[in-house]
């Protein structure tokens, strides 16, 4: 079957995980290929985007990941302890990403 997009892939690749180390091995890989593409798609974006307006928008485009670690440490307090189980972070995050 081929894989159309990145997140067909994830969702193939997690879903023939069966414990929190293979869970965190998939976790890991993304997060190199996405650290490879990062620098080309921020210049890429940015190009597209009025030079005086460039450096409020870098900064808004940066603390998306402090935001983003902000809500999984939030969710990792809260959530994972009511059901007792990783997997919860998983569907979170699926669910935030489908909004």
């Amino acid at each position: 079957m081929p894989l159309k997009d990145s997140t067909e892939t994830k969702r193939w690749a997690v879903k023939k995980v069966r414990d929190f180390d293979s869970f965190l091995a998939v976790r890991s890989l993304f997060g190199i290929f996405m650290g490879g593409i990062w620098g080309v798609c921020a210049s890429s974006g940015m190009e597209s985007i009025p030079a005086e307006a460039r450096g409020l928008f870098s900064g808004i485009l940066q603390q998306g990941y402090a935001v983003g670690y902000l809500i999984a440490a939030v969710v990792n307090l809260y959530a994972v302890p009511a059901v007792d189980t990783w997997e919860i972070m998983f569907w979170v995050g699926a669910g935030i990403t489908a909004l």
